[in-house]
């Protein structure tokens, strides 16, 4: 009886540490991919924020850029208004979504005059600018 008491504890006490075990690793793997993964994202975005910025202020070919200390180059930004979001994106050497719109000075999205009308937002079409607003949409749909 002693032998068949004593097993009984040993079993108990064993899935108990096996169980302990396991969920310390799964804690110290959940952490360690939310930690990578974020701090990866961060850096990600600011090499690509900073070559966007680089790449908006610099001239073309035809010596012209979007900006030109604060005024913009409507031909330039027309001519962006124009491409998908997968052109805007390979023109400008970037890798992640983008979207180019403007503020006025109460903080509303200001409206982009192209040749089909106006739009907010020059773009991948997921990002909401506002809760109405979406990137590249027509503000008369």
């Amino acid at each position: 009886m002693k032998l068949t008491e004593n097993s009984k504890a040993q079993t108990i006490s064993t899935d108990a540490v096996i169980a302990v075990v396991l969920f310390t690793l799964a804690i110290i793997f959940f952490f360690a991919l939310s930690t990578d993964t974020t701090t990866r994202k961060i850096e990600d975005l600011e090499r690509e924020s900073t070559k966007l910025s680089g790449e908006i202020a610099c001239k073309d070919d035809n010596g012209e850029s979007l900006l030109d200390g604060q005024t913009v180059n409507e031909d330039v930004l027309k001519e962006l208004a124009k491409m998908s979001c997968d052109e805007l994106k390979k023109c400008l050497g970037l890798n992640t979504n983008l979207c180019i719109y403007f503020q006025d000075e109460h903080g509303g999205v200001v409206e982009i005059d192209t040749a089909e009308g106006g739009i907010y937002g020059i773009g991948c079409k997921e990002f909401r600018l506002t809760t109405e607003k979406v990137c590249g949409n027509n503000p008369n749909t």
